[in-house]
């Protein structure tokens, strides 16, 4: 698509001193992803904007000259602009592509957050087989389990490997001076 003819619909703080700009309006019901890209080798500045049912234009992202392309996840509807970066001839190629969700039932990809119900088990995603699933740590691998320490002086013969504070291999925190 050439820019010839179009003008500055909008006055941006963008870079560059085009002031021809094209718009691109798409509808998404929410049951599956889109990426919007403008594929051209043109040097052009995008911006994707959500519109309330009003009409009065939000900005998601402006401003952007790389890279050219936006995912949305979310119901509503969305206006892709293409600006040229300067002059008014440039060609320009948009393109609209629907993505399937990892698991469309639940309309989220894998490794999506989320909560599984059980309190014992930590950092909650969505799995490969769509399931929700957590880690059960080991006690100290975080603060929320800590090691049951029954008696001082404490020492252990286990790997601190299994530790997220692995301080066999780093000096953090920094050992005093003179230890």
């Amino acid at each position: 698509q050439p820019f010839v003819g179009a003008t500055e619909s909008i006055v941006d703080e963008c870079t560059g001193n085009g002031t021809a700009d094209v718009w691109y309006t798409f509808t998404s019901d929410g049951s599956e992803k889109y990426r919007i890209s403008e594929t051209s080798s043109a040097n052009v500045v995008v911006g994707l904007y959500s519109a309330d049912d009003c009409n009065t234009l939000t900005a998601i992202s402006d401003c952007d000259n790389f890279p050219e392309n936006y995912t949305v996840e979310e119901a509503g509807t969305y206006y892709f602009r293409v600006r040229s970066f300067s002059g008014n001839d440039n060609f320009h190629n948009v393109i609209l592509t629907c993505i399937p969700f990892d698991c469309p039932d639940l309309t989220v990809d894998f490794g999506t957050a989320c909560d599984d119900g059980d309190p014992l088990t930590y950092v909650d995603v969505i799995q490969e087989d769509c399931s929700c699933a957590g880690f059960i740590p080991v006690p100290g691998q975080i603060c929320e389990v800590p090691l049951n320490i029954s008696s001082l002086p404490y020492t252990t013969t286990d790997n601190t490997d299994n530790y997220f504070d692995d301080y066999e291999s780093a000096d953090f925190p920094p050992i005093a001076p003179g230890a």
